[in-house]
């Protein structure tokens, strides 16, 4: 990981983690002609108010109507461009280094559940929408209820760091547990 003069670094790490999880899961495919770069933090990376282990992010603004958006646009493209090869990043993923988990299972779990977070556009039809390049038009989506259905059902309804789990936790657990008592 090279370090900067600031607590951010760009992390080939992640990148490779990411870059394998778009290529073998098939729920990506959508996201291999996107440009996500992932950087490490040394500082907290908080969302509502909490301390989390990852964030996605969308590094440019559509509208370019102040100086100083034109100018954090500029340096994020310089900072982001080297993972790139030139290009700029249509999201970027930040890790805090102090939260990253030590199991391999729980890393890509991580990578996983922020790669949900991008789907691809469609229109008032259905149809999905591509860039005049061929490239999916992405956007930024929500949770499903806090995670993703997907993200479940590949790594099962347990969170570590989550002991009061309700809703679509506790359904996902009784569902496994019904089909264990029904397999086994």
């Amino acid at each position: 990981m090279r370090h900067f003069s600031d607590t951010f670094a760009l992390d080939e790490g992640r990148q490779r983690l990411c870059a394998k999880l778009i290529a073998e899961a098939g729920e990506f495919a959508h996201l291999h002609s996107a440009r996500i770069s992932c950087i490490a933090s040394q500082r907290a990376l908080v969302d509502r108010g909490q301390a989390v282990p990852g964030v996605v992010m969308v590094p440019f603004s559509e509208a370019r109507s102040s100086a100083k958006r034109t100018l954090m646009d500029w340096l994020v493209a310089q900072f982001l461009k080297p993972l790139l090869g030139g290009e700029e990043a249509d999201f970027l993923f930040a890790f805090d280094v102090a939260l990253w988990p030590d199991d391999a299972t729980e890393q890509e779990h991580l990578v996983y559940h922020l790669l949900c977070h991008i789907e691809q556009q469609h229109d008032d039809y259905g149809a999905p929408k591509f860039h005049r390049d061929g490239r999916p038009m992405l956007r930024l989506r929500n949770h499903d209820i806090e995670r993703f259905e997907s993200e479940i059902a590949r790594y099962g309804s347990r969170i570590k760091g989550i002991s009061d789990e309700r809703g679509i936790y506790a359904q996902a657990r009784a569902r496994e547990q019904q089909q264990l008592r029904i397999a086994g």
